[in-house]
């Protein structure tokens, strides 16, 4: 899946997350018009009756104040809302080819703690009275992959202990729950031979993401698009051309 701006991911009563995704550096506007650019998310946003969590890069914004430097531990804790750091946020992290983490993925885990020991030590987890988000921090990429002036990380999400499943809205299970529809003829390519489905931007009244925030990465990633399906074989040709182009200029 493909899209440029917020997108509802996991929300249920009063909790509400949304995601940031972002082009890589070498999307072009043909590229995007022929659905051929990857897209990452490159903010996570969660907010609660009382909390709003933000994070971008490697670190996490709680209530307005930066938690940098925070190694394994409690970022905080009540009754309702924990937030925990995994692995040290800050700690010194090596560039990495993008190829080395595509399939980095870990299917039936032995840690329970922790779902993407392929990929990363880093991360974070919030529990809400609805549901918990695990965010694992990749990268960062080689250079010249993520438009790292929106951040230089992005983040796999999983989402456990949801307390109503009927209830949860957004992109997770999106084909159950209605986020997902079927595209229209507009979207549709004969060259990918999966079912061509769409979903919308959040309304700019119910984005959760600071405006200040949202503005600049707009700035940066473009015009909010709906989100579709993308045929990555044929985005990752795509972008290897047109990185090839770059370094040769």
């Amino acid at each position: 899946m493909h899209g440029v701006g917020v997108f509802e991911y996991a929300s249920s009563g009063e909790v509400v997350s949304q995601v940031y995704m972002c082009p890589f550096a070498p999307c072009t506007e043909p590229m995007m018009g022929r659905g051929e650019c990857l897209t990452f998310i490159s903010a996570v946003a969660i907010r609660t009756a009382e909390h709003t969590v933000i994070l971008r890069g490697s670190s996490l914004n709680l209530d307005g104040l930066d938690q940098k430097g925070i190694a394994d531990g409690v970022v905080h804790h009540s009754k309702a809302f924990v937030v925990k750091a995994k692995g040290d946020s800050q700690a010194p992290a090596p560039r990495v080819n993008h190829k080395v983490l595509r399939n980095c993925h870990q299917i039936g885990q032995t840690d329970a703690q922790w779902l993407w020991h392929n990929c990363t030590k880093q991360g974070w987890s919030v529990t809400t009275n609805e549901l918990t988000i695990d965010m694992g921090v990749i990268g960062p990429y080689e250079e010249g992959w993520l438009k790292e002036g929106v951040s230089d990380r992005t983040f796999n999400l999983e989402v456990t202990g949801v307390k109503n499943g009927k209830n949860v809205r957004g992109l997770i299970n999106g084909d159950h729950n209605g986020y997902f529809r079927a595209a229209g003829d507009e979207w549709k390519d004969p060259s990918i031979k999966v079912p061509q489905v769409t979903a919308s931007n959040v309304a700019p009244a119910d984005v959760i993401f600071p405006e200040r925030l949202k503005a600049h990465m707009d700035q940066q990633c473009g015009v909010g698009k709906h989100m579709q399906m993308v045929d990555s074989r044929r985005a990752g040709r795509e972008a290897m051309r047109s990185m090839r182009s770059t370094l040769a200029r």
